[in-house]
């Protein structure tokens, strides 16, 4: 298994309103988060907020444009919510994991792909590092320290 990570943490903010946003977002709400960067975040297959459903996400992450479409394949509300990526009918082993945790003065976040294949197709996971270069980690960990904070701005907004 292959996986880069960031770890933060953010005050003022909690894990079940990441998970709640994430997981039931729409494109006007994913703009306004970060505009100039989020540009679609929704529900294109089930339920929002529903293992099961199907999401697309269109962002920017560096200099680079990120579309994927992903399964919610584990959702607990607070505390962890996973996509993976799918490609047509087929999912692939590449997963976008989100573990938070709460604490008194707000939330501890990991933030990870993790991408590799289970039982004997496990010889093949060095051949992720290819796609996941040194500069991709270092925006992606980037990208996540910016967003956060300003998705605890944007709640506390919209909360008014």
């Amino acid at each position: 298994m292959f996986s880069i990570a960031t770890r933060m943490h953010v005050a003022g903010l909690s894990g079940r309103e990441i998970t709640d946003f994430l997981s039931t977002c729409d494109d006007e709400a994913y703009r306004r988060w970060w505009p100039g960067t989020h540009f679609h975040l929704h529900t294109v297959k089930g339920t929002p907020g529903s293992v099961g459903s199907v999401v697309f996400l269109d962002e920017l992450g560096g200099n680079r444009r990120v579309r994927l479409t992903c399964d919610l394949v584990d959702l607990v509300p607070g505390r962890k919510l996973v996509w993976q990526l799918r490609r047509l009918l087929l999912r692939l082993p590449v997963r976008l994991v989100f573990q938070l945790k709460d604490d008194d003065t707000g939330v501890q976040i990991e933030q990870s792909i993790q991408a590799g294949f289970s039982g004997a197709a496990g010889f093949l996971d060095p051949m992720f590092r290819l796609f996941f270069p040194a500069r991709l980690a270092a925006a992606k960990d980037q990208h996540v320290r910016t967003e956060f904070p300003k998705l605890r701005d944007f709640l506390r907004q919209e909360n008014r």
